[in-house]
């Protein structure tokens, strides 16, 4: 059975991941809600065929992104600064950053995060005893809200599927991030949780089939503080064929860890 490890508590997903047929339908999103945890993946009797697989045991992907020690590199308290951009064909763009001050004390370390700023901010409550690197819940918790805008649908199906591919166990390839000016060893996972969702092929649901072929990256390495060096998610142009899609994409929001200021 899979079990939920660290501060992480357990949220049930199907293995297929059942949710009502109206699971995409509108809903306002809650602008200070903290980020929910992704939980764990338990087995369940799957109600319809999702095209998602996911495995009974935690998958090494599902350690690394959602299970790992990240903030225990962290040896002393400090402010874990991240570039953020949006970029794209079908909307304005912006940069900006987001900022995690990570404080480390008797108990472990608590974080408290500026996450953007004027109107794309978003408040996040602080963390005591933070174990693994809330950036990542905070990236995902924007991009789901961006998601329910696009589409009308509900963040909690989206999460759900994110967290389902992930446990499906995909592979965890080595790369190089350039890490204050000089190559780390890292390591890349990348998922695409939308592409194999029998709803996208619903007519009532052309704006969600838009943005099927969406794929998240996630690039984490020992050798950064916080262990996170760069997510992003890419919304292809699916006019476009192969890799050309993802070169010239719809929509990208790119998180990447700076160097320390000296």
């Amino acid at each position: 059975m899979r079990l939920a490890t660290g501060r992480l508590v357990a949220l049930a997903l199907a293995s297929s991941v059942a949710v009502p047929t109206a699971a995409l339908a509108g809903a306002a999103a809650d602008k200070a809600a903290p980020p929910k945890d992704m939980g764990a993946v338990r087995s369940v009797k799957p109600q319809y065929d999702t095209g998602l697989k996911p495995k009974e045991e935690i998958t090494p992907a599902e350690q690394l992104v959602f299970l790992d020690e990240h903030l225990a590199n962290v040896k002393s308290s400090t402010t874990l600064a991240y570039a953020f951009t949006k970029q794209g064909n079908m909307e304005k763009g912006f940069s900006d950053t987001v900022e995690e001050a990570v404080t480390v004390n008797g108990k472990g370390r608590s974080v408290k995060a500026k996450f953007l700023s004027g109107l794309n901010s978003k408040d996040y409550p602080a963390l005591d005893e933070a174990v693994s690197n809330p950036v990542i819940l905070h990236f995902l918790e924007r991009d789901l809200t961006e998601m329910q805008r696009l589409t009308t649908g509900q963040p909690n199906y989206f999460r759900k599927r994110i967290r389902a591919a992930l446990a499906e166990g995909p592979e965890i390839k080595p790369v190089k991030f350039t890490w204050n000016g000089k190559p780390v060893d890292a390591k890349a996972v990348s998922v695409e949780p939308y592409i194999t969702d029998p709803m996208v092929n619903d007519p009532a649901r052309a704006a969600y089939k838009r943005y099927r072929g969406k794929r998240y990256t996630f690039i984490l390495s020992d050798a950064v503080p916080g262990k996170v060096a760069e997510m992003r998610f890419t919304i292809p142009d699916l006019a476009l064929a192969g890799e050309a899609a993802f070169e010239k994409p719809l929509l990208e929001e790119v998180l990447t860890l700076q160097a320390p200021k000296k």
